[in-house]
């Protein structure tokens, strides 16, 4: 559900060269993405973004997760 909220406005927010629209945009997809959240019942907000940091700060725990979503890892380069 996230990664599609996800795919969904980078690909509008890569279509328009406008800032004040990307900073809409991107105002819209982290709405969009708190209500999936919430939405949620086996996680809040507050545990997925401590979820989210503690994966942004380690590459191996970023890699299982994505592994257990069932999605590749992205390739570092």
């Amino acid at each position: 559900m996230l990664n599609d909220i996800r795919q969904e406005y980078s690909a509008k927010i890569g279509a328009t060269s406008d800032e004040a629209a990307k900073q809409k945009l991107q105002t819209e997809a982290s709405q969009q993405m708190v209500q999936a959240v919430e939405a949620s019942p086996d996680m809040s907000v507050k545990e997925y973004t401590s979820i989210l940091t503690a994966a942004q700060n380690d590459p191996a725990l970023a890699k299982k997760i994505q592994e257990k979503m069932g999605n590749p890892a992205p390739s570092q380069q």
